[in-house]
């Protein structure tokens, strides 16, 4: 007889255990358990992913993948719940708990009746948060090769929508994502002499200003990290900048990086 899943106690054990891209052994094992408890086939892909298996009827070739991501960012949580994460400076903030989650439980519906035709692959997904991210390296061991894949189907979590409410649109939605790195190079020194710098921290937030500038309805660009390692009366050598590009054409995508050259 396999067990009944409790889908909020699930989540809560995710959110509690979160882990970062690519670690997320932890996660993987309680996800595994899960499924030997619901008497669902699943094998490992991508080092800490999970692939389930439930087949229904008639042709099992005939396939349909769900999709979660199951990482977790570099946060350090601040509400005060039960739940809250155990981990130090790691938090499931994306809802990637909730995705992992919400089709734990849509595996469990599903194996009781099996009343669908073809095979139901369910992907737990590892590393979505970066880039390259783990849905490459997914792919990359060909784990679809013996199925007719009709569909992939993911979900979001999104706060703004009424608590069992859905969502949908037509067309694209989710944009790409693009990880930007750059290094600003100067010449450094005591503060107070600056006719004998090249002040790097200067040229940055000149070079942050024209970033913003490029965003547009359909490219959002931002940067999120700035580390200049100098102190109240040095400035330094070097400064070091990260972000993040999202486009919804691939078009702009590369029209974009044309214009920060």
């Amino acid at each position: 007889m396999a067990d009944e899943l409790d889908i909020i106690a699930f989540r809560r054990a995710l959110h509690r255990r979160p882990e970062l891209s690519f670690r997320e052994t932890g996660t993987h094992d309680l996800i595994a358990r899960t499924l030997d408890g619901l008497g669902i086939a699943h094998r490992t892909v991508a080092r800490t992913g999970v692939l389930a298996r439930i087949e229904g009827r008639g042709n099992l070739r005939r396939a349909v993948v769900l999709r979660a991501d199951i990482d977790a960012l570099p946060i350090r949580e601040q509400a005060d719940v039960a739940w809250r994460s155990l981990n130090d400076g790691v938090m499931h903030a994306c809802g990637h708990d909730v995705h992992t989650a919400v089709m734990m439980g849509a595996l469990q519906e599903l194996n009781r009746s099996r009343d669908f035709e073809g095979t139901l692959l369910g992907l737990f997904q590892p590393g979505e948060e970066c880039n390259p991210g783990g849905a490459s390296l997914v792919l990359a061991e060909e784990p679809f090769a013996d199925y007719d894949v009709r569909a992939v189907v993911g979900e979001h979590v999104e706060p703004s929508l009424e608590v069992g409410t859905f969502g949908f649109r037509a067309g694209k939605y989710m944009a790409s994502s693009d990880e930007l790195r750059f290094t600003v190079h100067g010449t450094g020194g005591h503060a107070a002499l600056r006719n004998q710098l090249r002040d790097p921290v200067a040229a940055a937030a000149e070079f942050v200003g024209g970033l913003l500038a490029l965003n547009l309805p359909e490219r959002v660009l931002s940067i999120g990290r700035i580390e200049a390692d100098g102190a109240t009366n040095v400035v330094p050598d070097d400064v070091r900048l990260e972000g993040t590009l999202r486009t919804f054409d691939e078009a702009l995508r590369c029209a974009s990086y044309d214009a920060i050259r």
